[in-house]
């Protein structure tokens, strides 16, 4: 799976946290080079009141999402090809991945007769939790739902949901 410049998915977006819901459009804007010999895609995230950048990378078999350049801390990995029952580590010693099902799923944006669900689980000292992300090949995440501690709000448990509205891809 490719991602290039144009891509555009459109998402429902709600946090538990802070009690909103609201709309996310993330685009593929541009390419960006980091550690002198690496690129990545820069991702722009519009919600309604604040503009967010993620940087994808693409190596070999393997995407990953990261937050900033200089930190290099991989927030989603995922290794192709997926297959139900594959698994990986991810960044810390605790992160784990593993291909849960691969099904037809129905969101908003459509009906998808293959989909992969991926689970993300991690367990350190006041950081654990788990991402449930739904993956279409050739479309992307169509659905992902984290539930995860907050350090920042006193580890309240955030329960977000993304949920896939429409999308276009080049």
């Amino acid at each position: 799976m490719l991602f290039r410049s144009g891509d555009e998915w459109k998402y429902f977006y709600y946090d538990s946290l802070s009690h909103s819901a609201d709309t996310v459009v993330v685009s593929i804007i541009d390419d960006t080079t980091f550690n002198e010999d690496r690129t990545a895609k820069i991702w722009e995230y519009i919600f309604k009141n604040r503009i967010e950048h993620r940087f994808v990378e693409i190596l070999n078999d393997t995407i990953r999402f990261f937050d900033n350049l200089k930190e290099l801390w991989i927030n989603t990995k995922f290794v192709f090809p997926l297959r139900v029952n594959k698994g990986w580590k991810g960044d810390s010693r605790s992160d784990t991945n593993s291909v849960i099902s691969k099904n037809p799923i129905s969101v908003a944006a459509g009906h998808f007769t293959e989909c992969y669900l991926i689970k993300k689980t991690w367990n350190e000292l006041n950081n654990y939790g788990s991402v449930s992300t739904w993956f279409v090949p050739g479309i992307g995440i169509v659905k992902r739902h984290n539930l995860s501690a907050s350090p920042t709000k006193a580890f309240a448990m955030a329960n977000n949901y993304w949920e896939l509205l429409e999308y276009k891809t080049e």
